[in-house]
């Protein structure tokens, strides 16, 4: 027998239809809510538990489903999906920028910035634009984060060995015992102040390794506003879904 089963269902909660998608797991011992740009609305419920009151507990959250649903808009999902078209909005810097596909000529996929369009021009389809894209985001990540991450650790009185750019599908980043910082280039969607409290957070680790009291007083010292932008951290987790 499968541990796992899911089905597609709709729901009507105030004034619109929210579709979501009902995960019967054999793990789950309670009935939880999951919503991410990756895979939408998920109601989890444990393997035997009855259905019959879904609705009701549905309902009894609208308010905060139709808020986090909302937080995730259509173009960061089609990026999650490996696809993006003219027109899509694409977060970057925490601000939401128009997608323009200008598919003429025969160069390569290019990427430029204008105003509040992200135009990519030359011969590629809407898959091709997406890996563009995804590069040119990661591009402008690692110039943003080596400069910053170089500031902090000055500001800070502290010294990394390398900094490495990667895609983790698990963490924002991490810091290891030799003193490497990891950073996500995913973070280069979100606002300055969330890439620099994940900087803080790592550079705090060559001070303290563990997430300890005193390692807190480090954090606390440099971003003093660290609780609401780790909240914000997990509540955008389904970015983490993003290949490349």
């Amino acid at each position: 027998m499968a541990s796992t089963v899911q089905s597609t269902h709709k729901i009507v909660l105030g004034d619109r239809e929210v579709q979501y998608t009902l995960r019967r797991s054999a793990k789950a011992k309670h009935t939880r809510f999951q919503i991410n740009a990756s895979s939408g609305f998920v109601v989890v419920v444990p393997w035997r538990n009855g259905v019959d009151d879904l609705a009701q507990l549905i309902e009894a959250k609208q308010n905060w489903i139709i808020k986090n649903i909302d937080k995730y808009n259509v173009g960061t999902i089609r990026l999650l999906a490996k696809d993006v078209a003219s027109g899509d909005s694409i977060p970057y810097f925490g601000q939401d920028y128009t997608l323009r596909l200008n598919g003429n000529g025969h160069s390569k996929c290019n990427v430029t910035l204008d105003n509040d369009l992200l135009i990519i021009s030359g011969k590629c389809n809407n898959g091709t634009a997406a890996v563009a894209l995804k590069l040119w985001l990661r591009n402008q990540a690692s110039v943003y984060f080596t400069n910053r991450a170089i500031d902090l650790a000055v500001i800070m009185g502290c010294r990394y060995n390398r900094l490495y750019i990667r895609g983790q599908k698990s963490r924002w980043g991490s810091c290891s015992a030799q003193g490497n910082i990891s950073l996500n280039w995913k973070l280069i969607m979100f606002p300055p102040s969330i890439i620099d409290y994940v900087i803080v957070h790592e550079l705090a680790h060559l001070k303290v390794m563990g997430h300890s009291k005193d390692f807190w007083e480090v954090v606390t010292a440099h971003c003093s506003d660290w609780r609401s932008c780790k909240q914000w951290l997990n509540q955008h987790d389904g970015f983490l879904s993003i290949s490349g």
